[in-house]
């Protein structure tokens, strides 16, 4: 509304899929361009001043690996969605990380324990969460494990004040801090890969983030689930491959050029433009695949601004 009123600047077009298809380029579908091809794309500036202009792409900086089982299910609660059944405290790691600019947290368990008779109906569910932890009592901690099980676990009250209708926790009887956790992210994907992203972890987290894993769905026939924990950080660094002038104002013209060894895939990367207190972003994404090389430059579209965050790259690089 803003931008529409005159009082606020827009980009135009706001994603770049660099390439073509079969020599068309589509708003909405997927473009391709060859390693050792070359593209460029037109940006118009709708609003006053001039504007700082800068390429990016997320690259992976480290991976962190860890692995736990679950306790058998007789140390589990009863399941409610507002309460964690396990927690894993990652601020350490998050400091070690303090510069990165995403978090990915990736769990997975074996498939014989997700769905082991291979009926495509999955015998048992988890999900992943990825929790702020705020010391509000200053006690130095999120939850304590009074009975020395391993496992989270917490009382249900016989009534429900919360839309989704699950039941309301009695903290007094449980072990988790009141009011001290949020989720930034939940994942259950019905599979037995689950994902979850925090961007800025380290400015975003109060005192700590935490990886929290509910036992949603339980199975009597698979009293422990072992987990693998994989976490890559990310850095946001200037995308070698991408062109464009240090500033702009009303239009500019941005450009790619494609190594000839880099590898088929689908890559990420985004076209910032800054501001004091103003920020736009423009996504690309492109795949590259063997074809003829060919220098296009790619139409004007004109579409909605919105700010759009870059995703991580094929291999992380």
């Amino acid at each position: 509304m803003a931008s529409a009123a005159g009082k606020r600047a827009s980009v135009s077009p706001t994603e770049w899929r660099v390439g073509d298809y079969r020599g068309t380029e589509y708003p909405v579908f997927a473009n391709i361009i060859s390693p050792g091809g070359t593209d460029s794309q037109k940006f118009t500036v709708n609003g006053p001043g001039a504007w700082q202009v800068s390429d990016r792409q997320l690259v992976r900086t480290d991976t962190d690996t860890l692995s736990f089982s679950s306790k058998d299910l007789s140390q589990e609660s009863t399941g409610n969605f507002n309460a964690p059944d396990y927690l894993i405290d990652l601020t350490k790691k998050v400091k070690q990380h303090s510069d990165a600019d995403l978090m990915v947290v990736k769990l997975v368990y074996p498939r014989s324990e997700f769905n082991g008779d291979n009926n495509l109906t999955e015998d048992q569910a988890w999900r992943l969460l990825t929790y702020n932890w705020t010391d509000v009592n200053h006690d130095g901690k999120l939850w304590t494990d009074k009975n020395h099980n391993g496992a989270v676990n917490h009382t249900d009250k016989t009534t429900s004040s919360n839309i989704d209708g699950f039941l309301d926790l009695d903290f007094a009887k449980s072990q988790m801090e009141q009011g001290e956790y949020s989720r930034f992210m939940y994942h259950r994907a019905g599979s037995n890969a689950l994902q979850s992203y925090v961007s800025d972890p380290a400015k975003r987290m109060a005192d700590g983030p935490f990886l929290g894993r509910q036992h949603s769905t339980k199975n009597t026939k698979i009293p422990v689930t072992d987990f693998k924990v994989s976490i890559d950080w990310y850095k946001n660094t200037d995308w070698k491959w991408v062109t464009t002038p240090k500033t702009a104002s009303g239009s500019f013209t941005a450009s790619i050029k494609v190594p000839g060894n880099a590898p088929y895939g689908m890559y990420s990367g985004a076209v910032v433009l800054t501001r004091v207190r103003t920020r736009w972003w423009c996504r690309c994404p492109w795949r590259s695949r063997r074809r003829r090389r060919r220098t296009r430059t790619a139409r004007s579209s004109v579409r909605s601004p919105s700010a759009v965050t870059t995703s991580p790259n094929r291999n992380g690089t």
